[in-house]
């Protein structure tokens, strides 16, 4: 059951309430979602093709079949892991409304000035614990009973 979080997760893990955990929280890793060119070379024809623009979810998102071969695709740690359950379009709102993002391209990110990590140098906050830390109004743990 998707309710049953501890089946999978260790206790203070999945919503932050143990102190290593939270003491992570701003150092999660952003997803890599798509990498410039997702075509297949060695595919037999068409060799053309993008898979990645097959997806649902990035046609859910507006962005349909978009060629990727520019710009990197990512989506931020916490809404990424949300977005695996919470996939309608009023969820992803309200990542987007607190600072999430998902399957943005990556130059649309803004960047720490002067970090060469661009897998930690993302200047883009997700205020997710706002409400949804431990005994928050909207507390995980809670929420997922």
């Amino acid at each position: 059951m998707l309710n049953k979080c501890q089946q999978c997760h260790v206790a203070g893990s999945y919503d932050f309430s143990a102190s290593a955990n939270a003491a992570a929280l701003p150092n999660l890793l952003w997803t890599t979602e798509a990498k410039t060119n997702m075509t297949n070379p060695q595919a037999p024809t068409p060799r053309t093709s993008n898979p990645i623009g097959l997806s649902p979810w990035i046609k859910t998102l507006g962005r349909g079949e978009v060629n990727y071969t520019t710009d990197n695709l990512v989506s931020s740690p916490i809404s990424s892991s949300c977005f695996g359950c919470h996939d309608s379009q009023s969820a992803v709102n309200h990542f987007k409304a607190n600072g999430g993002m998902l399957y943005a391209s990556v130059s649309a990110v803004n960047v720490v000035p002067g970090s060469t990590d661009r897998t930690k140098g993302f200047n883009q906050t997700e205020a997710c614990s706002v409400c949804h830390a431990p005994g928050r109004v909207a507390d995980i743990a809670a929420v997922h009973k």
